[in-house]
């Protein structure tokens, strides 16, 4: 079985050194598959109506920065350079070209191995 590992990147309590033992544990992990999103405050959500009312939703970012992969509120602990820059870092640890070797060579010997538990192998 090949693992999809999500995760959501800039929750409340995010920092470098949290960033970083993300990318550390990614690394060391058997994920076939990685996705990476930044935590995004979409309209009609509790987050979004929370971080409104905390006055930390980004007034000069409209709906086209409501991608996933763009900051568009004002982190409790970073900065929004620290949280992008932080969120940049973490995307070129984990989909390096070493990392992405890895990953290919792990779903490779996954799908040799459910190769041969279908008869004749």
């Amino acid at each position: 079985m090949v693992v999809n590992a999500c995760f959501i990147v800039g929750a409340e309590g995010e920092t470098r050194a949290s960033l970083d033992r993300l990318a550390s544990f990614i690394e060391k992990s058997d994920f076939g598959e990685v996705q990476l999103t930044l935590q995004t405050p979409f309209p009609g959500t509790k987050l979004f109506d929370r971080l409104e009312k905390e006055g930390r939703l980004l007034t000069n970012r409209d709906w086209s920065h409501y991608t996933l992969f763009d900051v568009t509120f004002q982190p409790d602990i970073l900065s929004v350079s620290e949280l992008e820059r932080g969120f940049r870092d973490v995307l070129s640890h984990v989909f390096s070209s070493e990392a992405a070797v890895r990953r290919k060579e792990l779903r490779r010997q996954i799908w040799r191995r459910r190769r041969c538990l279908d008869p004749p192998c």
